[in-house]
């Protein structure tokens, strides 16, 4: 199979024109065209599996055929739902057989759950595809809020919030990846026309989690952009201001390290404040596949993907599935909550 494009007017045509000109060969040249043969190779189908697995909720992995490049697959028949798929641990203590639900999702019994630190094998074949298989754990982090103090400021007149939190997070050996995000409790609005539900401070207002800004100094911390995380950082010694962040273990891989943020917000007239903390911690697998999928989205975004092909290097998803494609990762969320004093409160922990 080939694909022929035509009108390559960029720097190429400009080149190919004139040594036209330099020929004499044409008098006038307004256009030209370059036909371009690309040898494809014809199209297996593979097994794509996706499942990101937490230590809260019961195993599913979705499972569907590859498509073809130029797109002629139909996307409704992808799915797969004859296919057995199995997780089981290294160890031999824990093994279950999926069943599928719907459009190619496949389900555990309910109290399946994962746990962080164990190494869990996803096995899937059906027919005419060959059989896939995958390696994945949950980083065995452990996280504790180390400090938590209310800084009080007497020249404020607006009664602001403002508190200093260090988190302490013991790192399990190998490349792991962090998330850090903080969220208030929040009386919120209808939806406008973009999707956001703007905060509107009245009495019955519906209320809802929403994610706010902390600043901090920490020399880790970039950035909550999986598609940039690789590009240099901005450092710098002076407070920086975050709306979550994202951080490696580069430099405390299997050690304990603390890491300080401070939080300034301003209470509501109508609700009593309340904080949340979540702490992601993000298995290689897990946080590589995001990257490559916003470094993907980025490079193709609303541009044909044959041409883009063509004219650049192609930005590959990470996968850790032999002999298919996708991904099978693992995370955990550790949650923290404290009310308006500085006190831890109840009915948050790890997730």
């Amino acid at each position: 199979m080939s694909l022929s494009v035509k009108s390559l007017r960029g720097s190429l045509c400009k080149s190919f024109c004139a040594a036209w000109f330099a020929a004499g060969a044409l008098g006038v040249l307004g256009a030209c065209e370059l036909a371009v043969e690309v040898d494809v190779p014809e199209h297996e189908a593979q097994l794509v599996a996706h499942s990101f697995f937490a230590p809260d909720s019961a195993w599913t992995v979705r499972l569907r055929r590859s498509a073809d490049i130029e797109g002629r697959d139909d996307v409704s028949k992808l799915a797969v739902a004859d296919a057995r798929v199995r997780v089981a641990d290294k160890a031999g203590n824990f093994s279950t057989t999926l069943t599928h639900i719907s459009e190619g999702v496949y389900a555990a019994p309910a109290g399946a759950h994962p746990i962080p630190g164990a190494a869990y094998t996803l096995e899937a074949e059906a027919p005419d595809l060959p059989s896939i298989r995958a390696v994945a754990s949950i980083p065995a982090a452990r996280a504790s809020i180390e400090e938590l103090e209310r800084i009080d400021d007497p020249d404020d007149r607006f009664g602001a919030e403002m508190y200093r939190i260090r988190i302490r997070i013991k790192d399990p050996p190998g490349a792991n990846y962090y998330k850090l995000e903080l969220f208030r409790i929040s009386p919120v609005g209808e939806e406008n026309e973009i999707g956001g539900r703007p905060i509107v401070d009245e009495p019955g207002r519906p209320l809802a989690f929403t994610e706010i800004p902390f600043s901090s100094n920490e020399r880790s911390f970039r950035y909550k952009d999986y598609g940039y995380f690789f590009d240099r950082p901005e450092v710098t010694d002076e407070d920086r201001l975050f709306q979550g962040v994202l951080f490696s273990d580069e430099l405390f891989d299997g050690q304990t390290e603390s890491f300080e943020i401070t939080v300034l917000a301003f209470p509501f007239n109508t609700v009593e404040s309340r904080y949340r903390l979540a702490l992601s911690a993000l298995s290689n697998d897990y946080f590589v596949y995001h990257h490559t999928v916003h470094v993907q989205v980025d490079a193709v975004d609303e541009v044909d993907i044959t041409a883009a092909l063509l004219q650049t290097p192609p930005v590959h998803l990470h996968s850790n599935v032999e002999k298919g494609l996708g991904v099978f990762a693992g995370y955990a969320v550790h949650t923290f909550g404290f009310d308006a004093e500085g006190n831890v409160w109840s009915g948050e922990g790890e997730r």
